[in-house]
């Protein structure tokens, strides 16, 4: 039945109709003509299998059904037909993957609407602790991950290493999920993972600094010490020192003026003196030692110490002018250009 696939319509109408025809037939590898019919997109050869009564929910020697296999591939048409003909929707393979995870780890946006308007499982862990939304911030389908937070996706919920959903979108500079889940209070900006790891640190490694922005503006903690790798050697280390050896200054420039401490810097350099500043960035530390912190920035820094999390929702409700409330939840803030 396999080979049959790929030639006429009219040579698998004879071969349906024969008494001795097994359409659930499996290979060596347990895949039926099911399985390879939907794989290779092919439409009429599924709706044929299907009006002739195949079992839909067969898997294959990794547990796949030919729903799994249809989200896989992102073929919107074959995910909706075999969910018609009965397929089951939260389906597990070997690893735990039901149909939602395999749309979202591959970006099908569509198939991810589509499964989830069947109300598919959300909050499924694969054998590595990955939820659809984990896996689909991880390989930075921004559009699949927005529609799962949508639909209600827990972003707190962490893999086996301890990063959330915000690490790796942070990570990954998402910015407009970063935005929507800090706005929703749906995380704690500072939560971090099995190695201390903060969203901060995160983007800060990787020079995100609209994440990190978005951050700041949030209530993450900014004067925190974690373990990080800095040129070589894993040493304690500031986000601002992260930023400064990392020679993010645009980073670096919004540390400082969310309240990390310049005066701090010499911990790292004094206990290991072979990590040296590039010379321009000596220089912009030097020029910001040498600036005086304005009592405006003062105040600010008060304020965002007491209010913490969601910081912009908070300040809205106070009796401010619009333009104070904007300054003391850091919307003025901007990405900075990263001169040399």
């Amino acid at each position: 039945m396999c080979k049959s696939l790929f030639s006429s319509v009219a040579v698998m109408k004879i071969l349906l109709a024969h008494p001795d025809c097994d359409i659930n037939q499996q290979s060596d590898r347990y895949r039926t003509a099911l399985h390879v019919a939907v794989w290779s997109n092919y439409v009429k050869g599924t709706q044929m299998l299907l009006r002739a009564g195949c079992d839909v929910n067969l898997k294959d020697h990794y547990g796949d059904t030919a729903l799994m296999l249809a989200a896989r591939k992102g073929y919107c048409e074959l995910v909706e037909g075999l969910l018609k003909a009965g397929s089951v929707l939260n389906a597990r393979d070997k690893e735990g993957e039901t149909a939602l995870h395999h749309a979202a780890n591959h970006g099908y946006a569509e198939v991810v609407r589509l499964l989830l308007s069947q109300e598919a499982e959300l909050e499924g862990k694969t054998m590595w602790g990955h939820t659809p939304l984990l896996m689909s911030v991880s390989n930075r389908h921004s559009d699949c991950a927005l529609l799962l937070l949508y639909a209600g996706a827990d972003a707190c919920i962490m893999d086996r290493s301890g990063k959330s959903a915000l690490q790796h979108a942070a990570k990954r500079d998402l910015v407009e999920c970063v935005h929507y889940m800090l706005s929703q209070g749906a995380v704690i900006p500072d939560m971090g993972d099995n190695d201390g790891n903060t969203p901060l640190i995160e983007a800060i490694r990787h020079g995100n600094a609209d994440v990190v922005r978005l951050l700041i503006q949030f209530g993450c903690n900014v004067q925190t010490v974690h373990k990080c790798t800095v040129g070589s050697e894993y040493l304690p280390c500031s986000c601002l020192e992260l930023a400064l050896h990392s020679n993010h200054l645009d980073i670096a420039a919004m540390l400082v003026e969310a309240g990390a401490g310049l005066q701090d810097l010499q911990t790292l350099g004094a206990a290991h003196p072979e990590l040296v500043l590039e010379p321009y960035v000596s220089g912009w530390v030097k020029q910001h030692l040498c600036s005086p912190v304005s009592l405006q920035n003062l105040c600010r820094w008060v304020v965002r110490d007491i209010l913490k999390y969601g910081l912009p929702q908070k300040v809205c409700f106070l009796p401010l002018p619009r333009c104070v409330q904007d300054y003391l939840a850091f919307g003025n803030l901007r990405k900075r250009q990263n001169l040399k």
